[in-house]
């Protein structure tokens, strides 16, 4: 069976990188009540907990990118506005800024209550050394 690895060359994604260490010194410090990966936003816990891309769109660095925070009356969502004015939500958000492929962005940022910050650095990691992101099984 041949190796499967990461098609997306880094050379092409000068940002990948630098926005997925991003990603990874913000999940670093969130805790495992904090993360919610199986909705954008949760607010039935004591504190409000966030999935993965939600706690990147509140990053200070990836606001200056463009990838931005909505609110709703109940709900909250990435958005990433290119500088050209294009829009993009949710999932295609994350595929666009972290320039990921379809795979890699589902295996990374979706996930089940009990996905835990480690769990998803760990899939960081991958990403970061070339390999392709992992299903979360829990």
């Amino acid at each position: 069976m041949p190796k499967v690895t990461n098609r997306i060359n880094e050379r092409h994604y000068p940002l990948r990188r630098e926005r997925l260490m991003i990603l990874r010194d913000v999940l670093s410090s969130v805790t495992a009540a904090r993360l919610c990966m199986d909705k954008w936003m949760s607010e039935v816990l004591p504190e409000v907990a966030y999935c993965a891309a939600v706690w990147a769109a509140l990053d200070d660095r990836l606001k200056k990118e463009g990838f931005i925070l909505r609110r709703c009356a109940d709900c909250a969502y990435p958005v990433y506005i290119e500088p050209c004015g294009q829009r993009y939500v949710g999932l295609d958000a994350c595929q666009i800024v972290f320039q990921l492929t379809f795979w890699d962005t589902v295996n990374t940022f979706m996930g089940s209550a009990s996905v835990t910050p480690e769990m998803v650095i760990a899939n960081i990691d991958r990403l970061l050394a070339g390999k392709c992101a992992r299903p979360y099984c829990a």
